[in-house]
């Protein structure tokens, strides 16, 4: 930007921390007329008396942050034909479509997607949990909030349905069945595995009656019905998790998804097996169930079902 010639002057005369001093009431000025959503003229006024459209006003907040924050579309399109930093991130790593996916604003992150917003911002560090439970990405922000239409544009312009958090993946975190399937037809891994070690299945299934929906969902996309947890779950199945939850109907619907009734050959945990958790539970129908689809009664441990005490 080539300021007006008086002003240009008039800076160059001044000492330099006067100088410094009139550039940050400059942005300040800037970022203020923005919240008060003046007339863009005014807008442009003060761009052409030398305010920066990427300098930062406070804490890494640039004049585009506070423009999506004040939801003036107008200004945002203003301070990006001007050449605003798109992707630019305050001090806590928000860009402004991080703070637009929060709040909803689907106009704004409409046109941010537009004009080359990123949609994944924290690195690939290739662990399976992420040591910071910092730097959630705009997508872990829309279905926090609920924002659909927001979650959908951003998986649609590739916004990683798999990304890790200190927690497990986004398919871990979400409880909305609305927004897990979502995840799922944009390639989300149905058997990802939280930090405890448990798929999503296996949390649905405990649930009983009140998990069968999430539990037929992920089914349809194909989630492993034999997944086995490590030895901090005492190697339990999801066969186990459906007998816990004592709901006879989602026991049947795990085992005629395939569930097999006793550990593979060759495996010996020394844990109970799901029939020996049925008859420490006192589930008479759920025992009969799983006599009768072939459990082996010669397996049953009932000396080590304390371990699920």
């Amino acid at each position: 930007m080539v300021y007006p010639t008086s002003i240009t002057y008039e800076l160059q005369k001044m000492p330099t921390t006067e100088c410094e001093t009139h550039r940050r009431a400059l942005q300040r000025k800037l970022a203020d007329s923005i919240k008060k959503m003046v007339p863009l003229d005014d807008i442009r006024i003060l761009l052409a008396e030398g305010a920066k459209v990427n300098e930062p006003v406070v804490q890494g907040l640039r004049p585009l942050h506070y423009a999506v924050w004040q939801r003036y579309l107008e200004a945002t399109q203003l301070l990006l034909t001007r050449g605003g930093d798109v992707n630019a991130v305050d001090e806590c790593g928000y860009s402004p479509l991080h703070l637009s996916a929060e709040y909803g604003y689907t106009e704004v992150v409409r046109l941010l997607l537009k004009c080359g917003a990123k949609v994944d911002y924290r690195p690939d560090t290739g662990e399976d949990f992420p040591k910071t439970m910092q730097g959630d990405e705009p997508l872990r922000l829309a279905i926090r909030n609920k924002h659909m239409d927001i979650a959908r544009l951003l998986l649609e312009h590739g916004a990683d349905p798999n990304k890790r958090y200190f927690f497990g993946a986004e398919i871990n975190l979400v409880t909305d069945l609305d927004f897990l399937e979502l995840l799922l037809t944009f390639g989300a891994n149905p058997d990802s595995r939280d930090r405890c070690g448990l798929t999503p299945l296996m949390k649905a299934v405990r649930q009983g009656c009140k998990g069968m929906p999430t539990a037929l969902l992920l089914l349809k996309y194909g989630a492993d019905v034999n997944a086995i947890t490590d030895e901090r779950n005492d190697f339990r199945t999801v066969l186990h998790y459906a007998v816990s939850s004592g709901y006879y109907d989602m026991v049947n619907l795990i085992i005629k998804q395939g569930a097999r009734l006793n550990y593979e050959e060759g495996y010996d945990f020394e844990k109970p097996s799901p029939l020996d958790l049925a008859i420490l539970t006192g589930n008479a129908k759920i025992v009969e169930l799983l006599i009768g689809s072939n459990a082996d009664v010669n397996s049953t441990s009932l000396s080590l079902v304390h371990h699920y005490m």
